[in-house]
């Protein structure tokens, strides 16, 4: 992603997507997934928590790739419907 674009991206994810999500319901959601994070952690030896933080990394890693990759086809579908 070029430097505006990604500029634009940051923009639109701070100011206008939290416009589109129930925060209520995200802020439990987020809650939630600490509590599970934390109990598994608790339950889990050294080297499996290990995998399992590179694991979640990674899941990370794509879940940014694939929303950068909608947003850029947003963008470009909104210029291409002018």
């Amino acid at each position: 992603m070029t430097d505006l674009l990604q500029l634009i991206y940051n923009y639109t994810l701070e100011s206008r997507v939290p416009g589109y999500i129930d925060q209520a319901q995200f802020k439990l959601e987020q809650l939630r997934a600490e509590r599970l994070f934390e109990k598994l952690a608790s339950a889990l030896p050294e080297p499996e928590l290990r995998t399992f933080e590179k694991y979640q990394d990674t899941l990370a890693n794509l879940y940014s790739m694939e929303t950068e990759a909608m947003f850029q086809a947003a963008l470009r579908l909104s210029r291409e419907l002018r």
